[in-house]
């Protein structure tokens, strides 16, 4: 794995844990809100910083990550501000 992309599992861990650390015992009305609230907020904080034609950029490689035969693993890290090849 590349160093750009052991700093992104790096920030992955961190992450995963403090959203952890948000809901420990989340009442159900707020848990099944999370991860739609989690997008959005991670969504608008990369429109803010990357403009709007990068984040449909990103988001796009995204989802064709996503629809690969087999998926993503769970600790996937996905490169997706630069093209690969």
């Amino acid at each position: 794995m590349d160093s750009d992309l052991r700093r992104t599992a790096t920030v992955m861990a961190i992450l995963r844990q403090q959203i952890a650390d948000l809901l420990p015992d989340p009442s159900a009305d707020l848990e099944v809100r999370f991860n739609n609230a989690l997008l959005n907020v991670a969504v608008n904080r990369l429109v803010d910083a990357e403009g709007r034609a990068e984040t449909a950029t990103m988001l796009w490689r995204l989802a064709d990550a996503l629809a690969q035969p087999g998926g993503l693993e769970p600790d996937s890290v996905v490169e997706l501000t630069a093209l690969d090849g």
